[in-house]
């Protein structure tokens, strides 16, 4: 059991960390200049970036859930695997 609460806390504070990371670089300039040349829609990063937002608002309470609820834990697994995709993504387009 300690094992697993160690990864889940190591996962919720990359989670964390991931989260505040990409929406430092939603917010660059390089990257809205990025969007704004590629004739990508703005409002679709605006709305991306508020749910980021929410996100980041409510996962304190998530992560001392997860440890009742296994609902919020899945929640949670999916989360990460999401923003570490979206993380990814951002990478690989190296605006």
């Amino acid at each position: 059991m300690a094992a697993a609460t160690t990864t889940t806390l190591v996962g919720s504070a990359f989670l964390t960390a991931t989260i505040e990371t990409l929406l430092h670089k939603l917010a660059s300039e390089d990257f809205i200049d990025y969007i704004k040349r590629s004739k990508l829609s703005i409002l679709k990063l605006t709305v991306f970036e508020t749910s980021l937002l929410t996100l980041h608002s409510v996962l304190h309470d998530a992560e001392n859930k997860q440890f009742f609820n296994l609902q919020v834990k899945q929640w949670m697994d999916e989360l990460y695997n999401a923003i570490s995709a979206a993380d990814d993504l951002i990478d690989e387009i190296g605006y």
